[in-house]
């Protein structure tokens, strides 16, 4: 996972927001990162459950 973390971080340094092309650089430097995102996203879910106000958690 951190892995992930520091893939999305670098990405940041030539695209500064979450456009198409960011996810192209994504999809290019680690073709299966969203099933990993999947992951992260859960085990936050289960560390952070309903703690999250609705305007951040959605």
């Amino acid at each position: 996972m951190h892995r992930l973390c520091l893939l999305h971080e670098l990405c940041h340094i030539a695209e500064h927001n979450h456009s198409e092309k960011f996810y192209r650089l994504m999809n290019q430097m680690m073709p299966k990162w969203e099933g990993m995102k999947n992951k992260l996203d859960a085990m936050a879910n289960l560390i952070i459950g309903d703690t999250l106000p609705r305007s951040i958690s959605g």
